[in-house]
């Protein structure tokens, strides 16, 4: 569906009413939360696929899941150390939040060849989206855990280890075991996977295996008997050219549905008929909190996955200028107070010191911010209007806040906050124009200086007074 059709007297344009415009980009974000966020199932191996070799020191073992003993599984269990799990950077061990073994990668090896079983491909397949389908995937053999009866592990989620870590993969050995089921949970959706149960009803020998993002929250039910032994393994897009061949490109309903919605609307003359811009807020949790330092924008552009990845392809597909962009929301007695856009994630804690009331200043003046507002805002309030309004498709999500700490200065010196949202931002053109969208785009690509001159400051505020805060 072409992004840029003009007008033509034979065709009949395409024409909603502001009501209709509305309900159709509020289709949006109800396509979106439909896609599943995890791909699991069980995978045919042979008998030697199953074997497992174990240990620390000079002390190996090995172990044949096809055929383990209670003994066996009770020595491996034994083998392993108690297993603690991660709060912000602090590892930490507590049995009434999580009780089960663990084995380091150093001290285990398996036969089963997770790159030369097929699994990869099935992760790209289900769980990627559009283009990233023929990405290469690179795993991280994480660790062996052990869930032996009572055993379990409370909600929780993966902590990302670099901004490509997209997503985890637990494979499940075929042991003899009920209880430890695996529930993930994604918003307000929740779904259950019970690898015992799977593998049992599977024929012949065979692995369970679940794949899913890191940002998706996730817990291991109570074992109630036998021994639940599992892989994890690290998955992160990698640079390098695949080493499976590319496949085609299947259908994807829910990229399908949002290029139908999004065409039609840019074919309707009355639908930002001067051009204009579109909001989505990001659907999945990227880490962006891991660095104090300046964050480019377009380097996570590649890293998009799940419905945001979907979003970025559409665009791409109908000619759109899309880019992800920290939105700074802010909340001030001021007339002349607007929030921020800014391609890059400032690092103001490593300038000078910011006066309360010039923080949006020092933003747009240091790193290329833009003053914006939403489009149904009344903007006759301010004196300075916005560089440009945005009509939100999808709500702004907590899995794109950013939090920045500055030095202020005011009536005394303290430590504030900026808090920002990460979003993305779509250009449209004019009606018959779409793509030409360096008629309404005011470039915001400005790299920030490395050392931000200290802001001018103004008269200081009476203790009563409200002062300027991005929230």
């Amino acid at each position: 569906m072409s992004a840029a059709i003009p007008p033509n007297d034979s065709v009949d344009p395409v024409e909603y009413t502001p009501e209709q415009m509305s309900e159709q980009l509020a289709c949006f974000e109800t396509i979106l939360n439909d896609r599943l966020p995890y791909c699991s199932g069980t995978l045919s191996t042979t008998k030697e696929q199953l074997v497992l070799f174990y240990g620390k020191d000079f002390d190996a073992k090995r172990i044949d899941f096809s055929d383990a003993s209670d003994e066996q599984l009770e020595h491996l269990a034994k083998t392993c150390e108690p297993a603690a799990f991660g709060v912000r950077t602090r590892r930490v061990l507590d049995e009434l939040y999580r009780k089960a073994g663990k084995l380091d990668a150093e001290h285990f090896s398996s036969l089963f060849d997770v790159m030369e079983s097929g699994l990869v491909q099935v992760i790209r397949e289900q769980l990627l989206t559009g283009e990233k389908v023929n990405s290469a995937i690179r795993l991280e053999r994480y660790k062996l855990n052990v869930y032996g009866k009572d055993s379990f592990f409370k909600a929780h989620k993966d902590t990302p280890r670099s901004k490509d870590m997209f997503g985890s993969l637990v494979i499940v050995f075929p042991t003899s075991h009920e209880g430890g089921t695996l529930i993930l949970r994604d918003g307000e959706k929740e779904w259950r996977f019970d690898s015992a149960k799977a593998i049992k009803e599977h024929d012949g020998s065979c692995i369970a295996y679940v794949a899913f993002y890191s940002d998706v929250e996730h817990e291991v039910t109570q074992v109630n008997s036998g021994y639940r032994v599992t892989v994890t393994y690290n998955l992160y897009f990698d640079a390098a050219v695949p080493s499976i061949p590319s496949v085609a490109l299947t259908e994807d309903p829910t990229h399908d549905k949002l290029k139908d919605i999004l065409g039609t609307l840019l074919e309707d003359k009355n639908f930002l008929p001067d051009g204009g811009y579109l909001g989505f807020g990001l659907r999945r949790e990227y880490p962006l909190q891991s660095t104090r330092d300046v964050v480019d924008l377009s380097e996570f552009a590649s890293y998009l996955k799940g419905g945001d990845a979907i979003l970025m392809s559409v665009c791409e597909e109908l000619s759109l200028s899309a880019s992800l962009q920290v939105y700074f929301k802010t909340q001030d007695s001021s007339r002349d107070d607007l929030d921020v856009l800014c391609h890059y994630v400032p690092a103001l804690a490593r300038g000078n010191s910011v006066d309360d009331d010039s923080l949006v200043q020092h933003l747009c003046e240091y790193y290329g911010g833009l003053r914006v507002k939403t489009k149904t805002d009344d903007h006759t309030q301010y004196y300075t209007l916005p560089d440009l309004y945005i009509h939100w498709a999808t709500p702004m999500t907590e899995f794109g806040n950013v939090q920045r700490e500055y030095p202020a200065y005011g009536n005394e010196p303290s430590i504030e906050f900026a808090y920002g949202c990460v979003c993305l931002i779509v250009a449209v053109g004019p009606y018959g124009e779409r793509s030409a969208v360096e008629k309404i785009w005011p470039l915001n690509k400005k790299k920030p200086v490395k050392k931000a001159a200290a802001p001018k400051k103004t008269a200081k505020r009476g203790k009563g007074s409200k002062s300027s805060r991005a929230r």
